[in-house]
């Protein structure tokens, strides 16, 4: 099968969780032997065009300014898909969801190719949810229609959790759930040695983190809570791993609680990077704030 997978706000290779996810779904492809062509985000110092057995990229470029970007990222899948579906090489798009996305899910509606639009999270109602716009806006009653609009004409709608289908943001004919995954044999066969001793970790009980810093992550938690653990042992060492978010008010507060002995942070590291580093802990934490209002309407909807 001649596959389109457009997800043009991801970079690949890259630090983001959205490119293990993209990376995962493309090995998956293109390992049952189909032809995949990628549309991504060029990254700085990638590629425009890297071309395989089985998998094509195409990095198109994007300026990282609020509201173009989003444009950008419409134009870029939209003149792509035509090019693709006018000249009927492709037999299905798979687009990746988010805000104005489903131009390729309508696309091969037009061109009458089957489709598969994958939610990673309840994206239409996050500005809302979120206090960014205002529940009666113009822009919020648009993202939500065009987001109907999209859903209704995808052949599949992937969710991450059945609440998206159950609050009317996938619809109940044709959307499946299909939680995230792991390839566990890069894990299981990493090693941890090198990272342990490039941060000198010898003889240390290593908590590791890693992540987005987003503020759903509860990582300021963490680290209040690292003041209260190394009181009693100072040989417990936290790897925070990423940048984003609240990273730079993470910095701070380490400093604030004097726990910069305690707390490090080696920055973005590429996902192929990160088997090892998990090997390299004791302990690996996931952090959730429950209080999160989109966690709170429709439950834990990540992986």
């Amino acid at each position: 099968m001649r596959i389109l997978y457009l997800a043009p706000e991801i970079s690949i290779p890259g630090s983001h969780g959205g490119a293990a996810h993209v990376m995962g779904t493309l090995a998956s492809s293109t390992r049952l032997g189909h032809q995949v062509v990628a549309v991504v985000k060029k990254g700085h110092g990638q590629r425009f065009v890297e071309k395989g057995k089985h998998l094509s990229i195409l990095r198109m470029p994007t300026w990282d300014v609020v509201g173009i970007k989003q444009i950008c990222y419409f134009l870029n899948s939209l003149l792509v898909c035509f090019f693709l579906l006018f000249g009927r090489k492709i037999d299905l798009v798979y687009e990746r969801g988010r805000i104005f996305g489903g131009v390729g899910v309508m696309m091969a509606y037009l061109f009458r190719v089957k489709s598969v639009y994958e939610m990673n999270e309840p994206y239409p109602d996050l500005p809302v949810m979120l206090g960014t716009h205002a529940p009666d806006s113009f822009l919020a009653w648009i993202i939500r229609r065009w987001h109907q609009a999209a859903v209704k004409r995808a052949t599949l709608v992937t969710v991450t959790h059945a609440s998206l289908i159950e609050h009317g943001l996938a619809p109940q004919e044709n959307s499946k759930v299909i939680v995230h995954g792991a390839d566990v044999n890069a894990f299981a066969s990493a090693s941890g040695k090198r990272i342990r001793k490039d941060y000198h970790l010898e003889g240390k009980f290593i908590v590791l983190y890693t992540g987005s810093f987003a503020p759903w992550h509860a990582c300021e938690q963490l680290i209040r809570a690292v003041a209260r653990v190394v009181e009693n042992n100072k040989d417990i060492l936290f790897l925070m791993v990423g940048k984003g978010g609240q990273y730079e008010h993470c910095k701070a507060l380490v400093r604030a609680l004097g726990v910069e002995k305690q707390v490090l942070f080696p920055g973005e590291v590429l996902f192929h990077d990160i088997p090892s580093y998990v090997a390299a802990a004791d302990v690996c934490v996931a952090l959730f704030d429950r209080s999160y209002p989109p966690f709170q309407k429709y439950s834990f909807f990540f992986c």
